[in-house]
């Protein structure tokens, strides 16, 4: 009989609490990842820290394709002869 008497008291507080939390609202938050991300100081500073540091191959991929276009340019001229 107690036995029975705890079960019907453990469901009886479940329930309870149940709509004690029911009745608490619900709060969300949303953030903006990539705002955050843009705005953070750290992120200002990893990027100019990586425009620094990949500055002199994106220089040198720049000429090669200057270079690449006058190739491609002198080989469909002598090609339309």
């Amino acid at each position: 009989m107690q036995k029975l008497f705890k079960i019907y008291l453990s469901v009886a507080m479940l329930v309870l609490t149940m709509n004690a939390w029911a009745d608490t609202p619900v709060k969300l938050g949303v953030v903006n990842v990539a705002l955050l991300l843009e705005k953070a100081p750290q992120a200002k500073v990893a990027d100019a820290q990586l425009k620094a540091e990949f500055a002199p191959q994106q220089a040198e991929l720049k000429g090669l394709a200057g270079k690449l276009e006058k190739q491609q340019s002198t080989y469909q001229k002598i090609n339309r002869s």
